[in-house]
């Protein structure tokens, strides 16, 4: 494993990498913050020679007998020892002990023993080395205590000590810092653009481990997170369609009173077009839609068809129009018809549990957008009656109304920090709202139809919008400008046509004519339009991780692309 082989806390390690980032500043011509790391540098080699000047002293001051000297060097800040200090603190002490015996001092040796080796006892070398210590304030010589028969005198003893302060100084960390553990050879020079050369070298293993090829190959955009390529819809991968409702279809159809319009429930029929569609969580291993029928399916897009749907919650009377994930992947909001927004634990409902964590009831009619705030505390509902409200999921309750539309609201998404968040409605406008403050800072009023949608770029700087004149717009976000638009769509009539975007630079979306497209954000090229669908598709979504597309359709099917 690569990091039984790499330690990134090794000195010399750390210390190449400072050196190629000080030669990548100095290439790039960031002059000041080369310096700046240069001068960073000579601190640390000033403080390392520091070190190495107060070793001196202590070896210094050992050899001369100039315990006062030792006893500050052992006990200053920075400490020269931080592992071994007490141990050395103890052995320096023993030796002026063992000199007060030696020179007859007795007082001293006594008020030395009881103020300094007794707290340190714990230290001695030998289970009765204090013990020994003791019987030396009654004895004649210091080679008469068992302990110390073979101490050969005041100098030797002193080299002894010295000794034991370079090996300690070799076992602590510090010295492992200072390179006194062992000789360094001279640095190697740093290999021009050495930094640039082992990035190339982990993007093209990333690319190499990529299981698709990007068509057209698309630039690395960011350090920040692992090469994904562009995938490309080629050819549908699975269908997904709730046995129940083929059951019902076939039973409607069997009855003459015409396919998809078997009564299911209050105000439902067994027409179930899936009106919206997400991948679950950062891995993509589960995916959630709603529609028609009023329930949230639960699907596993690697299970054959029929076995593939893992849950349904039940509990709308009304059709599903949208619904949200939160970021963590743990719980989806769905909104209805029913004019309420229902939010659900995605764990409990998989082990069979089908009950809501929350009925939000404050609408007065049909709800058609939600979208969960980047933290999950809180999200966002927009609907018929006009009103945005900012609901606080741990009380159920709202905490601010937005007003400022005139017709419904057709979607919301917030911006990736969460303080400001994006609506559209069939008044043909875009608003950009404050959570903190609850106003609208900012509209965009140059879509010619209804808008259908909007969607942000993760980095939140670009805005998509779909609207009901055949386009989707692509919008500078700080600049309120569009960049671009997107054609060949068809969304004139129904409720809701929606685009995302797949990646920054790929932007899909639904169709009244039934395909599935995907546009290069870049320069507005349609890179790819499939068809399968019977009839509308309401949205898509990519997720980078699964390599694949889902689509929503008003065939009741679930599609995944690859």
């Amino acid at each position: 494993p690569v990091d039984a082989l790499l330690d990134l806390e090794s000195p010399a390690l750390q210390q190449d990498l400072v050196r190629m980032i000080a030669q990548y500043l100095q290439d790039a011509g960031y002059a000041s913050a080369h310096m700046t790391l240069l001068d960073e540098c000579n601190v640390r080699a000033q403080a390392a020679a520091q070190q190495q000047h107060l070793a001196r002293r202590m070896r210094r001051a050992i050899l001369d007998g100039d315990w006062l000297e030792v006893d500050a060097l052992v006990q200053r800040q920075p400490p020269l020892l931080v592992n071994h200090a007490r141990a050395f603190l103890y052995a320096a002490y023993k030796q002026q002990y063992l000199e007060y015996v030696e020179h007859r001092e007795l007082q001293k040796a006594f008020g030395h023993l009881t103020k300094r080796l007794k707290p340190l006892e714990h230290l001695q070398a030998t289970p009765h080395e204090f013990r020994d210590l003791c019987y030396l304030l009654t004895a004649k010589a210091v080679q008469d205590a068992p302990s110390f028969r073979h101490w050969e005198g005041v100098v030797p003893a002193r080299e002894a000590l010295a000794e034991h302060f370079d090996h300690a100084m070799r076992l602590d960390a510090v010295a492992a810092a200072l390179g006194l553990d062992r000789p360094r050879p001279a640095p190697l020079p740093v290999p021009p653009r050495r930094l640039e050369q082992l990035i190339r070298q982990a993007v093209a293993r990333q690319v190499d481990a990529c299981p698709y090829a990007s068509t057209p190959a698309r630039p690395v955009s960011t350090l920040l997170e692992d090469y994904s390529p562009l995938v490309l819809p080629n050819a549908v991968r699975e269908i997904f369609r709730s046995p129940r409702l083929a059951a019902a279809s076939s039973a409607t159809a069997s009855t003459g009173r015409g396919a998809g319009l078997a009564t299911l429930g209050v105000g439902l029929t067994a027409d179930a077009s899936v009106k919206c569609a997400e991948w679950v969580g950062t891995h993509g291993a589960l995916m959630v839609s709603g529609g028609s029928d009023g329930v949230c399916r639960v699907w596993d897009p690697h299970r054959p068809p029929e076995t593939a749907e893992r849950a349904a919650l039940a509990g709308h009377t009304a059709r599903i129009w949208a619904l949200s994930v939160d970021r963590a992947g743990e719980r989806v909001a769905t909104a209805s018809g029913d004019g309420t927004v229902k939010l659900w634990s995605l764990t409990p409902c998989l082990g069979g549990e089908s009950t809501p964590l929350l009925t939000f009831a404050e609408h007065t009619k049909d709800v058609y957008t939600v979208a969960f705030h980047p933290v999950g505390r809180h999200m966002v509902t927009g609907g018929y009656d006009k009103m945005l409200r900012y609901v606080d999921l741990e009380r159920g309750r709202t905490i601010t109304t937005f007003s400022g539309h005139d017709l419904s609201v057709s979607d919301v998404a917030f911006t990736p920090l969460g303080n400001l968040f994006v609506t559209s409605a069939k008044d043909g406008t875009v608003r950009f709202w404050d959570v903190v403050s609850g106003v609208c800072i900012h509209t965009i009023t140059s879509h010619l139809g209804e808008v259908t949608s909007v969607d942000l770029a993760a980095h939140g700087r670009l805005l998509l919008s779909s609207s009901k004149d055949n386009s989707n717009r692509l919008w500078d976000v700080r600049m309120l400008r569009p960049l671009k638009r997107f054609r060949g769509h068809q969304n004139t009539s129904k409720n809701f046509v929606r685009a995302r975007f797949a990646t920054d630079a790929v932007v899909v979306g639904g169709s009244e004519d039934g395909y599935l497209y995907v546009w290069d954000a870049l320069d507005a090229r349609c890179l790819a339009r499939m068809g399968g669908h019977d009839g509308v598709v309401y949205g898509a979504a990519y997720h980078a991780a699964q390599g694949m597309y889902l689509s929503a359709g008003e065939d009741g099917t679930v599609r995944t692309w690859f």
